[in-house]
């Protein structure tokens, strides 16, 4: 059975780089395979600071680069290193704020 991240680089799953950013400081970023799951996840971060006076700026990215430029990538923590924290474009079909 194929993990996420190789049905991605195969062209059947997209990938979405969740960012939860603390008054203007990243916080933690995640890669997820669906909305739903982009959404559960900066939920859980929410809800960690829930009532602290922090305020977060949600974001999802879908990264979305040619699927020559996909093979590329051989891991999931390799994509943070190529794309220099991911201001690359034109991969970024989409950018959401939560």
């Amino acid at each position: 059975m194929k993990s996420n991240f190789e049905l991605w680089k195969e062209g059947k799953l997209s990938m979405f780089i969740v960012s939860f950013t603390i008054n203007g400081v990243s916080g933690s970023d995640s890669i997820t395979y669906s909305e739903a799951e982009a959404k559960e996840y900066l939920s859980k971060c929410c809800n960690e600071f829930e009532g602290t006076g922090f305020e977060g700026l949600l974001e999802v990215r879908i990264y979305n680069p040619d699927l020559e430029d996909r093979g590329q990538h051989d891991s999931e923590d390799q994509i943070f290193e190529d794309c220099d924290y991911l201001d690359v474009d034109p991969y970024f079909s989409e950018i959401k704020k939560l």
